[in-house]
């Protein structure tokens, strides 16, 4: 009987150590898993219009770089980097592909590009053009993409304005039971790791593919978009006005528009503004001719969230959402800001 008695309080103590550090699912704890070798965590800023921007080391000094999950490539600007591009030697040239610079552009092997515990050597990097900036805000020194993004799964914590680059191999750590998920999925022009991501938006009665792009400053959708009614009408009477004043030169109106109420999965999202415009470089992405949504960096808002391009999950802390699910409201005041 003491013997028994011995088996049955050593299976006990073996239970309580392994749910010391992991669910009951077999998901590690947070806590735990962000001390994990490999594990990079880093002070992010939010720039006006939402962009995360973090610090990054380049052999010239320190610059400011944005997280870019909707662009293939890292890359740094031409205008920004004019010194450092001069200084490092010639890699060719790449297709880049992404919502704003999808096209062939010169590459750069950047000697070193470090991110605190993070050191990135002879990384061939894109030169892109210079960002637009019609509020003479301070523009970024690059941006980071899925090149390395792929590697890591993302834990965005906003209260402490901490980034967690956690890398892929870790299984996905136990979030609060509040938070909220989103499936993702690739686009058939997927590249790998440097994969963009997508997931499914409800506008109303209306299902549209999201491209997940936390470089865009500002939400878009496109004009095929014309299936909900609310824009149809609205591309209709813009057409009709154009017409009036002469059908001078190429219909491609952008127009900003509020949304109220959109779904993913299980998350919910206040009003929120895009901007309703013709895209180029669709068939590049795999969607010609089709309803396409660029979910920017305003549908983060001030929530933490977690991000597994490995498993293809989005995890939101919830938003507050007022009421009025899937209205669209069009402004009368026109816009042609993409970038």
């Amino acid at each position: 009987m003491r013997y028994f008695v011995f088996i049955i309080a050593a299976l006990l103590s073996v239970l309580l150590s392994g749910c010391a550090t992991n669910t009951p699912q077999g998901k590690p704890v947070l806590s735990k898993l962000l001390k994990k070798q490999g594990v990079v965590t880093l002070t992010y800023k939010r720039s006006d219009h939402g962009l995360f921007l973090i610090e990054g080391m380049t052999s010239q000094g320190p610059e400011s770089f944005l997280i870019d999950t909707g662009a293939t490539r890292t890359a740094v600007f031409a205008d920004q980097a004019g010194a450092l591009i001069s200084q490092s030697a010639d890699a060719g040239f790449a297709n880049i592909y992404g919502l704003v610079n999808t096209g062939q552009f010169p590459m750069i092997d950047l000697d070193i590009l470090g991110f605190s515990d993070l050191k990135l050597k002879n990384l061939p990097v894109a030169v892109l053009p210079k960002r637009e900036n019609e509020e003479n805000e301070v523009l970024p020194f690059g941006l980071i993409g899925m090149d390395v993004l792929g590697d890591y799964s993302l834990l965005v914590d906003a209260n402490d304005r901490l980034l967690h680059l956690i890398p892929a191999r870790y299984p996905q750590p136990k979030l609060p039971f509040e938070w909220r998920e989103v499936s993702l999925y690739e686009n058939a022009e997927g590249r790998g790791k440097s994969a963009l991501h997508f997931f499914d938006l409800r506008l109303g009665n209306h299902l549209l593919p999201a491209l997940l792009d936390s470089g865009a400053e500002f939400n878009v959708m496109n004009w095929d978009t014309a299936i909900i009614p609310t824009i149809n009408r609205l591309k209709r009477r813009l057409r009709k006005d154009w017409e009036i004043q002469g059908a001078v030169g190429e219909f491609d109106p952008a127009v900003r528009v509020k949304v109220k109420g959109m779904r993913a999965g299980r998350m919910d999202w206040g009003e929120n503004d895009f901007i309703v415009m013709n895209f180029e470089h669709l068939k590049v992405l795999g969607f010609e001719d089709e309803a396409l949504v660029v979910a920017g960096a305003g549908l983060f808002a001030d929530k933490s969230f977690y991000i597994n391009f490995t498993t293809n999950q989005l995890v939101f802390e919830p938003h507050d959402i007022p009421g009025d699910p899937g209205k669209i409201i069009v402004e009368e005041k026109p816009s042609s800001r993409l970038d």
